[in-house]
């Protein structure tokens, strides 16, 4: 007696929804999605690889935070060996890149600084989107009020915001409205000292 192998219709519907599902998984992310919304992805990407080097510099020197820049090499190049590539300098939205020079900025407060003597790590900025092809030291103390209105500036660069990486290494993207609400708000350039030693020395 023959045994018959057609498949039922239920059975189809099954191994299309599993086929579908792998295809969904082994595809690159950002795949399917507008460019926008990829280079803000891409963007995130980099800011997380920057904020793990920060991570990986401080273990290596006391916890110490790197210097803005130092006989000539900027914070960039200072961390460039913690990082896979230097192309992680380059946001994908901006104009491409010479060596030496990053799309992103460092937090000027936090050069130098000692991260056992802070806290407030969640709220305080330590990267953020900078000036196209800025200099390898690129770096604020605080956002140019210049940029609030100006929609070709950096805080309008992703979807009419921009991405921020934070002192303890997550990545978060803000309309750029969110960056002049309030001074003390959840982007905080201030660095926060411990109770125990409440000034810098």
């Amino acid at each position: 007696m023959k045994r018959n192998y057609a498949l039922a219709k239920w059975e189809i519907l099954v191994l299309l929804s599993v086929f579908g599902g792998l295809i969904f998984v082994l595809l690159p992310p950002g795949l399917g999605t507008s460019k926008p919304n990829r280079d803000r992805s891409f963007c995130q990407s980099n800011l997380k690889q920057i904020g793990l080097a920060f991570r990986q510099y401080t273990r290596d020197y006391d916890e110490k935070l790197p210097p803005l820049s130092v006989e000539n090499k900027g914070w960039t190049q200072i961390i460039t060996p913690y990082v896979k590539t230097d192309e992680v300098f380059a946001c994908p939205a901006g104009a491409a890149n010479s060596v030496g020079q990053s799309d992103y900025f460092m937090n000027a407060r936090m050069a130098r600084l000692d991260e056992k003597e802070l806290s407030g790590f969640v709220e305080t900025i330590l990267v953020a989107e900078g000036e196209d092809n800025g200099a390898a030291n690129a770096h604020l103390s605080e956002i140019p009020l210049s940029w609030r209105e100006d929609e070709y500036s950096p805080i309008f660069r992703h979807l009419e915001g921009a991405n921020v990486g934070f002192l303890d290494g997550h990545v978060k993207w803000f309309r750029h409205t969110n960056f002049f609400t309030e001074r003390n708000g959840v982007l905080r350039f201030e660095p926060t000292f411990l109770e125990r030693n409440p000034k810098r020395k």
